[in-house]
Protein backbone atom coordinates (compact mmCIF):
# COMPACT_ATOMS: atom_id res chain seq x y z
CA UNK A 1 0.00 0.00 0.00
CA UNK A 2 1.40 3.41 -0.93
CA UNK A 3 1.98 6.22 1.55
CA UNK A 4 -0.75 8.20 -0.23
CA UNK A 5 -3.19 5.37 0.43
CA UNK A 6 -2.17 5.31 4.07
CA UNK A 7 -2.57 9.08 4.36
CA UNK A 8 -6.05 8.78 2.89
CA UNK A 9 -6.98 6.15 5.49
CA UNK A 10 -5.55 8.33 8.26
CA UNK A 11 -7.38 11.47 7.08
CA UNK A 12 -10.64 9.49 6.90
CA UNK A 13 -10.16 8.29 10.49
CA UNK A 14 -9.36 11.84 11.60
CA UNK A 15 -12.51 13.17 9.91
CA UNK A 16 -14.68 10.49 11.54
CA UNK A 17 -13.25 11.22 15.00
CA UNK A 18 -13.72 14.93 14.48
CA UNK A 19 -17.35 14.43 13.46
CA UNK A 20 -17.90 12.55 16.72
CA UNK A 21 -16.53 15.35 18.90
CA UNK A 22 -18.28 18.13 17.01
CA UNK A 23 -21.67 16.42 16.85
CA UNK A 24 -24.51 18.74 17.82
CA UNK A 25 -22.49 21.93 17.35
CA UNK A 26 -21.83 24.45 14.62
CA UNK A 27 -18.10 23.60 14.33
CA UNK A 28 -17.14 26.54 12.13
CA UNK A 29 -18.62 28.94 14.67
CA UNK A 30 -16.91 27.19 17.57
CA UNK A 31 -13.44 27.23 16.01
CA UNK A 32 -13.77 30.84 14.89
CA UNK A 33 -14.41 31.85 18.50
CA UNK A 34 -11.04 30.26 19.37
CA UNK A 35 -9.16 32.08 16.63
CA UNK A 36 -8.93 29.16 14.21
CA UNK A 37 -9.93 29.44 10.59
CA UNK A 38 -13.24 27.75 9.80
CA UNK A 39 -11.50 26.43 6.68
CA UNK A 40 -9.69 23.90 8.90
CA UNK A 41 -13.06 22.27 9.62
CA UNK A 42 -13.85 21.98 5.93
CA UNK A 43 -10.40 20.56 5.19
CA UNK A 44 -10.72 17.91 7.88
CA UNK A 45 -14.30 16.96 6.99
CA UNK A 46 -13.42 16.64 3.30
CA UNK A 47 -10.39 14.50 4.24
CA UNK A 48 -7.96 16.80 2.44
CA UNK A 49 -5.96 18.10 5.39
CA UNK A 50 -3.72 16.43 7.91
CA UNK A 51 -3.55 19.20 10.51
CA UNK A 52 -0.50 19.99 12.59
CA UNK A 53 -0.28 18.56 16.07
CA UNK A 54 -0.73 22.03 17.58
CA UNK A 55 -3.92 22.50 15.55
CA UNK A 56 -5.30 19.23 16.89
CA UNK A 57 -4.64 20.45 20.43
CA UNK A 58 -6.41 23.72 19.67
CA UNK A 59 -9.38 21.87 18.19
CA UNK A 60 -9.58 19.73 21.30
CA UNK A 61 -9.69 22.90 23.40
CA UNK A 62 -12.51 24.23 21.22
CA UNK A 63 -14.60 21.13 21.76
CA UNK A 64 -13.51 20.60 25.37
CA UNK A 65 -12.04 17.17 24.85
CA UNK A 66 -8.74 15.85 26.11
CA UNK A 67 -6.22 15.37 23.25
CA UNK A 68 -5.54 11.82 24.43
CA UNK A 69 -9.24 11.00 24.22
CA UNK A 70 -9.37 12.47 20.72
CA UNK A 71 -6.28 10.50 19.68
CA UNK A 72 -7.94 7.34 20.94
CA UNK A 73 -11.02 8.14 18.83
CA UNK A 74 -8.80 8.45 15.76
CA UNK A 75 -7.10 5.13 16.57
CA UNK A 76 -10.50 3.43 16.92
CA UNK A 77 -11.39 4.60 13.41
CA UNK A 78 -8.19 3.18 11.90
CA UNK A 79 -8.00 -0.40 10.65
CA UNK A 80 -6.59 -2.80 13.22
CA UNK A 81 -2.80 -2.86 13.06
CA UNK A 82 -2.59 0.31 10.93
CA UNK A 83 0.97 1.56 10.41
CA UNK A 84 2.51 4.12 8.11
CA UNK A 85 5.74 2.14 7.81
CA UNK A 86 5.91 -0.94 5.65
CA UNK A 87 6.56 -4.12 7.55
Amino acid sequence: MSIDDKLEIFRRALAQAFKKISKGTAPTTVVASYGLSPAIITSINKEIKDPQFSTIFRLCECFQIDPITFTNLVIQELPKGFMFADE
